[in-house]
């Protein structure tokens, strides 16, 4: 079983993965590609798999600029929409 038939399988279609070949795997099946941002954050992030879909296009940008509710409010919208 792939990540795609995983995820498929738990019911999830809102997933952001951290390798291309995975994102377009799951882009294929349908599935919505989102990428969390925040604001002023740059972090540390120097692993090839927290670094590899920095370029990658995704269906919608989450912008973490506020409270862990804001995120969480934010993230419910976007399950609602589909």
């Amino acid at each position: 079983m792939d990540v795609a038939d995983t995820l498929e399988h738990a019911g999830s279609r809102h997933e952001l993965p951290s390798i291309p070949n995975e994102a377009e795997a799951l882009k294929a099946r349908g599935f919505t590609l989102v990428r969390v941002q925040r604001p002023g954050n740059p972090g540390t992030l120097e692993h090839e798999s927290e670094t590899a879909l920095d370029d990658f296009p995704v269906d919608r940008v989450l912008i973490n600029g506020g409270t862990l509710f804001d995120l969480e409010t934010e993230a419910h919208s976007l399950v609602k929409r589909r």
